[in-house]
């Protein structure tokens, strides 16, 4: 059940990666047919590209893909950016990508060493079905086995995603390193792993998330999040994330080879075990999440949470300088745990 979106107004655009720097051609799409045609074109176009979603809801009647392990492609930088307005100049809002319940929104295939940042989306009501692997909202495959790419999700909402394998948001797979931060899982589904599934030979930070109120189907099991960093080489850091409250599962948190992961500053109602000194500074109490008004699905602190102020100001991916909404990371001394700072004006009783 999702609980606790609306829509914020964002100033310039404060990226993991600057597209300014990196991006030479720019794609300004509006609907599902322009957004694949940017993905097939900068595929194999041999220049790095941005991609510019104007604000609005776009359900594609296919799964929009985009492929760099297919003859041809360019391997290039990747930025996917939502919120523009309608000469994409600058962003004023919000981009919705809607399954409508039918498909999975989103397939990305690396076959090299790629550089991709994917942002400012919020991604809602796949459908990963029976034949479909894992991932209803979103599937990552990183194909090269030499471990070169590298592929940032940034302030995406995953919500109401459904697979009928596992992972009902977001499944990653193959190798390289991977970076999720200050994103949102709320109400997704599935048997196995109820929102997000890692599997990756490399690296993984996850950063800055909230992941609430997913639910495992079937009989009680699984977990709402997976972590399988698959070699001896391979790690997995979580940092400054609330996993809470999901439904039906054994485990918020699985972490296969748990002494491959470190736990900073986290508030996770259950994970599986991991030595000592793998883990500094984690929680596991009511995040006490604030009320955000009607037909709201986000899930931003009260002012009496317990979790302000209290995260890891430096983890290995670094924070961002934006939260979610677009508001400053570390308004006070420390960074608030979770994907949303809370608003310091409205902290000290001004409203």
């Amino acid at each position: 059940m999702l609980r606790c979106f609306q829509p914020a107004v964002f100033g310039a655009a404060v990226l993991i990666a600057s597209p300014a720097a990196m991006a030479t051609v720019s794609h300004c799409v509006g609907n599902a047919s322009q957004l694949q045609g940017a993905f097939t074109a900068a595929a194999t176009n041999g220049e790095a590209d941005f991609v510019k979603l104007r604000s609005g809801v776009i359900t594609p009647a296919t799964t929009l893909a985009y492929r760099s392990n297919v003859a041809g492609a360019d391997q290039l930088p990747l930025i996917v950016d939502g919120g523009y307005n309608s000469d994409c100049s600058a962003r004023t809002g919000e981009t919705f990508i809607d399954g409508d319940g039918a498909l999975r929104p989103f397939l990305f295939e690396f076959g090299g060493a790629d550089f991709a940042v994917i942002q400012h989306l919020t991604v809602m009501r796949g459908f990963g079905g029976e034949f479909v692997s894992a991932g209803g909202n979103m599937a990552v495959y990183l194909y090269d086995q030499g471990g070169g790419a590298d592929v940032r999700i940034e302030a995406v909402r995953f919500l109401l995603g459904h697979s009928e394998i596992s992972a009902g948001a977001l499944a990653v797979n193959g190798w390289g390193t991977f970076t999720l931060r200050n994103s949102l899982f709320n109400g997704n589904e599935a048997p196995g792993m109820a929102a997000l599934s890692i599997n990756l030979t490399g690296e993984a930070h996850v950063v800055n998330n909230t992941i609430a109120h997913n639910v495992r189907l079937g009989g009680q099991g699984g977990a709402a999040v997976y972590s399988n960093p698959v070699t001896a080489a391979s790690h997995a850091e979580f940092a400054n994330n609330i996993i809470w409250d999901n439904d039906n599962v054994a485990f918020d948190l699985y972490m296969l080879n748990g002494d491959r992961h470190a736990l900073l500053d986290n508030d996770i109602g259950s994970h599986t075990s991991l030595p000592p000194q793998n883990e500094t500074g984690e929680l596991s109490i009511d995040p006490e999440f604030g009320d955000c008004g009607a037909l709201c699905v986000d899930l931003p602190l009260s002012a009496g949470s317990p979790l302000t102020n209290q995260g890891e100001n430096d983890p290995t991916a670094g924070i961002g300088a934006e939260d979610l909404l677009g508001r400053p990371r570390v308004a006070a001394q420390r960074v608030d745990i979770g994907a949303y700072e809370l608003d310091r004006l409205f902290d000290d009783g001004f409203d």
